[in-house]
């Protein structure tokens, strides 16, 4: 029992990295990016083949395989990832697509991108994908205190995260990025750059979900095509929807409520609903139906999410002239 306690706590971290991501791009910037989990992906593959050591053909076939400690290949993840981020928002953001089309193009990519490495061999394995990667905690600790270091590990990286994009929010990128978010031809009137904002909010997402990668990656001991489907995108927006939409705290929180109560929680209490069978199809289609009337329950009453964004008063001064408020009783004698 306490196994699986540990386990959802550090996939609970997990979702929260990638919330917190999800909320840069869209919460901040407004940038649907629906290929979102390309970066995590990547930071998965290179983390894990950093850490291998060099491939066996024809069993595992894969590139690097230099055997480098956990914090050094997970520094060469988050690298992978900025690059990939920056040259995929370069070609998207600066070209004259409209922005309604963007979430459509980022769909495909993701799709294509699933395909490619899955039947690109030679590059992470195909999709059999990375098998073996090491855990960055001895074997002697045993599994209870493994978990024990991985939740503890995980959720020193949330709140690294945490800390960076409550920094972030406040600077001012992050308010060009919510006004950009806000209304685009207005922030451009005041001389922001559209394009480089979004970009840097592109990267600075795909960055973060790096992180979630890497973490994953050592924890699993292994990543295939599998692991990083287009609907993971959605789960991650959904938890922004769900916590509040540009409200860290929020989105951490919706992070939570998606993984233990409408992961876990729906595997759990599935089998007792009257009329439902026992099996593996029932669970898997479970859990995104309750996720997905969740979302809609939320987008129709509660659109802001569970904790609001809190939206700063622009002219501070104005409260000082508004007039105080009397007194139950009192009379006001004009002098």
């Amino acid at each position: 029992m306490v196994n699986f306690i540990l386990t959802i706590a550090v996939f609970v971290g997990f979702q929260m990295i990638l919330a917190l991501g999800m909320n840069v791009v869209w919460g901040y910037a407004g940038l649907l990016n629906l290929s979102y989990f390309i970066y995590y992906a990547v930071g998965a593959y290179v983390t894990g083949t950093l850490m291998l050591d060099k491939a066996s053909p024809p069993i595992t076939t894969y590139i690097f395989g230099y055997h480098w400690p956990f914090p050094l290949a997970a520094l060469g993840g988050l690298v992978a990832a900025g690059l990939l981020a920056t040259v995929i928002g370069s070609a998207l953001l600066g070209s004259r697509l409209q922005p309604d089309y963007f979430p459509i193009v980022t769909l495909v990519l993701a799709s294509a991108s699933i395909q490619f490495i899955s039947q690109k061999q030679n590059l992470f394995n195909g999709f059999s994908g990375l098998i073996g990667v090491r855990s960055p905690f001895p074997d002697a600790w045993g599994p209870t205190a493994t978990s024990v270091a991985f939740v503890v590990l995980v959720f020193a990286c949330v709140l690294v995260v945490a800390v960076f994009c409550g920094i972030l929010r406040r600077s001012g990128l992050g308010r060009q990025m919510r006004a950009v978010r806000d209304d685009q031809i207005a922030a451009s009137a005041y001389g922001i750059n559209i394009y480089r904002t979004k970009l840097k909010a592109h990267v600075i997402g795909g960055v973060i979900a790096s992180v979630a990668g890497s973490l994953t990656v050592v924890y699993a001991g292994a990543f295939n095509p599998s692991g990083w489907a287009i609907g993971e995108t959605l789960v991650a927006l959904s938890c922004v929807f769900v916590g509040g939409t540009g409200n860290n705290l929020g989105v951490m929180a919706g992070a939570a409520i998606v993984v233990v109560v409408f992961s876990e929680g729906v595997q759990l209490l599935l089998p007792y609903v009257p009329g439902i069978p026992i099996s593996s199809n029932a669970l898997a289609i479970g859990h995104p139906v309750a996720l997905n009337i969740l979302v809609l329950i939320i987008l129709r009453f509660r659109k802001q999410g569970m904790i609001p964004e809190h939206v700063q008063n622009p002219y501070p001064s104005d409260e000082r002239k508004k007039p105080a408020p009397m007194m139950a009783g009192a009379v006001a004698v004009e002098r």
